[in-house]
């Protein structure tokens, strides 16, 4: 139990279910999109099914990053959530600031990233 302690890596004020939950939440993206890349060019569907598809890989993976926050945190699952979601909207926010964006769908798509971080970080909490 000592040495468990002693190797264990806890970041002052809980960061680290937040960077965790954030973590797992770009990993699953990337490893989803590959994926999802893989199937769209050895397989004969249209192109039209992109962007519905790119809307549920990042519900998905926010989602369970919220979930993973929520668990690793044990509590304040919603606040967990929440802290991910928003996280996540201000780094695409500003990754995307360069390029000429639609604010109406920006604004959409920060809604469903929020609402389903919310909802995995509530289903986290034990």
């Amino acid at each position: 139990m000592a040495i468990k302690n002693k190797l264990s890596c806890n970041f002052p004020g809980r960061l680290n279910p937040m960077l965790r939950g954030l973590m797992i939440t770009y990993l699953l993206i990337i490893l989803l999109s590959l994926l999802s890349g893989f199937v769209f060019y050895f397989s004969p569907l249209n192109e039209q099914w992109m962007q519905p598809l790119g809307v549920i890989i990042t519900a998905a993976a926010l989602f369970f990053g919220g979930r993973i926050a929520a668990q690793t945190a044990g509590n304040k699952g919603m606040i967990h959530g929440l802290t991910i979601g928003v996280t996540f909207v201000i780094i695409s926010l500003l990754l995307s600031l360069g390029s000429d964006i639609s604010w109406s769908a920006l604004a959409m798509k920060s809604v469903y990233a929020v609402l389903a971080s919310i909802i995995g970080g509530i289903t986290g909490v034990k």
